[in-house]
């Protein structure tokens, strides 16, 4: 029974706003496992601000005064200073959730940029729902763009800091999923992939866009920029055959769903591209069994392509070649034909990188 008490007086303390999260995580961990030494260090910083004296209250407020003055006096550096040495000292008190937006807010204006985005990282964590969250999804936008476009870098410009962006923008994303910047970090992203043209990564990034944000104005771009990046890994007429038929039908719904997209008349030429490529594949497959003197499978092939891309290139080729080719009979037919062969190893003709 005693050793239900404390636990009861944890569970009530877990309610009241502002440590909850705290505690939550503080709490022991012998209904799981042998609770660890972080558990136990949270746990007993819990119990300290339960039980601060009225002198630890008044230092804590001589501090928050202090702290409050070198900030109207714009000494950004000292107050940061000032700040570390108040978490130090109370890691948990009733003042939390503001200074550790003021030590974020401290190093952003002492042009810290990367400092100030782990201060509000820890802050995030620590405060999810905050009366400083709308202004400070606005700045992380503002820091992770400003990263990603080049705008900040270290040493005279040599080095960039791109990839810092990238960590402030998917902390955004991650962190303020509801934000509408959290839309526009995601076309961020994706675009900085598309712009180094990591075709992959960008249609995943794209991707997420279209998966998430479907009421944002990124949506139909978003359709487009996904078959583009599968446009842009197929490597030639005789690959990838699924990338191209997936690459095709996302330019087909682009412009189903984006009746005054501007990207209709590129959209509708790739795809008219990539039912040449898909036909030529084909045919590639019908003169392969030709140069192995499989007749029937050759002329299967071939009628598949006047059948199923009629108004290509590939189709009128094939009603050429299909008068030359023997028509066998059906039941005299070789033993292995009909089987579609490897993919030669020759490359094709078509996009590439």
């Amino acid at each position: 029974m005693q050793r239900l008490v404390p636990l009861v007086l944890i569970i009530v303390l877990a309610s009241c706003t502002g440590l909850g999260r705290e505690i939550n995580q503080a709490l022991p961990e012998f209904l799981r496992s042998d609770p660890g030494e972080q558990e136990m260090t949270m746990l007993r910083q819990v119990r300290q601000a339960r039980s601060w004296s009225q002198e630890d209250l008044e230092a804590q407020d001589r501090q928050i005064a202090e702290i409050t003055r070198l900030r109207s006096a714009g000494t950004w550096d000292e107050a940061f200073d000032r700040i570390e040495d108040y978490l130090e000292q109370f890691p948990v008190s009733r003042h939390d959730e503001n200074v550790r937006f003021w030590q974020g807010d401290c190093a952003y204006r002492d042009d810290q940029w990367e400092r100030a985005y782990e201060s509000w990282r820890e802050f995030t964590l620590l405060h999810p729902v905050s009366d400083y969250s709308v202004d400070l999804t606005e700045t992380l936008y503002m820091m992770g763009k400003d990263f990603l476009d080049g705008t900040r870098s270290s040493f005279f410009g040599i080095f960039s800091r791109r990839a810092v962006g990238q960590r402030i923008l998917n902390h955004l994303i991650e962190s303020f999923p509801s934000s509408p910047r959290a839309a526009d970090g995601q076309w961020l992203l994706a675009q900085y992939h598309l712009g180094e043209e990591a075709w992959p990564d960008a249609e995943a990034a794209f991707q997420f866009v279209i998966d998430q944000y479907g009421t944002s104005e990124w949506y139909q771009p978003a359709l487009y920029y996904v078959a583009y990046c599968q446009y842009r890994q197929v490597k030639g007429d005789r690959y990838d055959p699924e990338m191209m038929r997936k690459a095709k039908e996302g330019f087909e719904v682009y412009l189903a769903k984006a009746s005054e997209g501007s990207w209709r008349t590129e959209a509708h030429d790739i795809a008219l591209e990539l039912e040449e490529l898909r036909a030529a594949h084909v045919l590639t497959i019908a003169e392969w069994y030709i140069d192995q003197d499989k007749p029937y499978s050759a002329r299967y092939y071939l009628m598949s392509v006047v059948t199923r891309f009629p108004q290509s290139d590939a189709a009128a080729r094939a009603k050429a070649l299909l008068p030359e080719v023997p028509v066998p009979d059906a039941k005299t037919r070789p033993a292995g034909e009909g089987e579609q062969p490897a993919a030669k190893k020759t490359a094709g003709s078509g996009k590439g990188t």
